[in-house]
């Protein structure tokens, strides 16, 4: 579809924005360092710290996302099955506005803690471990974010859509769509929340 080819270019542009704003950073360090800054990652700990920091960053970064879904997903959940009981008795009508609050909400709270991280941990690594070491997170974020945006976009379009063919061929209830819903249940977050949020880590980092 056209969602999921845009989604493929913009992970690309967003690793090819990374790289040029990866080689302005290391060109400026250059001027002001006079040509000191040498990435040697066999011998720098503190360039390998960076490296292993940035690998790291885009995993820890999807499963606060991830898990910021699932507590959303779990309120949304109570709040229906309270609703329910109410309608079905004839007491009250169901409140849409209530399940706009609660995912609103769920979304800003959830940001927090990601956007911390894409902001704290730079500076952290450019004061512990100095320019080579910001260099070093950035090749290490951009390598890891780009392999798993597109993973995450990939496999994520393929269990939604997985779903969908099933449902078309007319085997709903079978035990092959029960499986497929819950592949749908784990793909649609991947391809919405986690694959796309990708690209603004590697463009911020």
């Amino acid at each position: 579809t056209t969602a999921a080819i845009g989604k493929g270019l913009l992970i690309g542009s967003a690793a090819i924005t990374a790289l040029a704003l990866g080689q302005a950073y290391f060109s400026k360090i250059e001027i002001l360092q006079a040509g000191v800054v040498v990435l040697d990652f066999m011998k720098d700990p503190k360039i390998l710290a960076g490296l292993f920091v940035g690998v790291v960053m885009p995993f820890l970064f999807t499963s606060l996302l991830l898990r910021a879904v699932g507590k959303a997903a779990d309120k949304v959940i109570i709040e229906a099955r309270k609703q329910i009981k109410g309608i079905l008795s004839g007491k009250t009508k169901g409140d849409p506005k209530t399940f706009i609050t609660i995912v609103t909400k769920a979304a800003q709270g959830g940001i927090i803690a990601p956007g911390i991280l894409i902001f704290v941990i730079p500076v952290v690594i450019g004061i512990l471990l100095g320019p080579g070491g910001v260099i070093a997170l950035i090749i290490g974020t951009l390598l890891s974010g780009f392999a798993q945006a597109i993973f995450m976009a990939n496999a994520g379009g393929a269990m939604d859509n997985a779903k969908k063919k099933i449902e078309e061929e007319g085997k709903s209830g079978t035990p092959e769509h029960a499986a497929s819903v819950v592949g749908d249940t784990v793909g649609d977050p991947l391809k919405d929340t986690a694959g796309p949020s990708m690209n603004i880590l590697i463009k911020l980092i």
